[in-house]
């Protein structure tokens, strides 16, 4: 049972249909069992379409039978997310004898290049027995 971090990224001097995600996370120290663990044969990444629902923690079971990447770096870049699509990206560590980890937390991340306009006409509605000014500055 994986936990999904939401995570919206605006990025607004984008310019291309895709962008790149650097992530990155701590290696285990230990096995399920609280055994110590001496090395990560390497580390299996995952990454999904996936919607997140809004109000309430995400809980990811499973992952998509085919990684994105394998590594032995704890840091990766995962490269053409499509604008305004959200992936779910989760992280796995093997050991030296191909025992696959649960899921990592997941990652749901998006990105987009638009800005939406500021807010207009903002002014003072109460109370009513004060002043305000309103300045702009750039």
């Amino acid at each position: 049972m994986t936990r999904c971090l939401i995570v919206l990224v605006g990025l607004i001097a984008l310019t291309g249909l895709a962008q790149d995600a650097n992530i990155a996370w701590d290696a285990p120290a230990q096995y399920t069992t609280g055994e110590p663990l001496d090395t990560v044969a390497e580390y299996r990444v995952y990454a999904w379409p996936g919607q997140p629902s809004w109000g309430r923690t995400e809980v990811i079971d499973s992952a998509p039978d085919t990684p994105v990447m394998t590594t032995t770096r704890t840091q990766v870049t995962i490269t053409g997310i499509p604008e305004r699509s959200w992936h779910i990206i989760a992280v796995t560590a093997v050991d030296a004898f191909g025992n696959e980890s649960p899921l990592s937390e997941a990652l749901c991340w998006a990105w987009s290049s638009k800005q939406p306009d500021a807010p207009a006409a903002i002014r003072l509605v109460a109370p009513t027995n004060m002043q305000a000014a309103v300045w702009l500055e750039r």
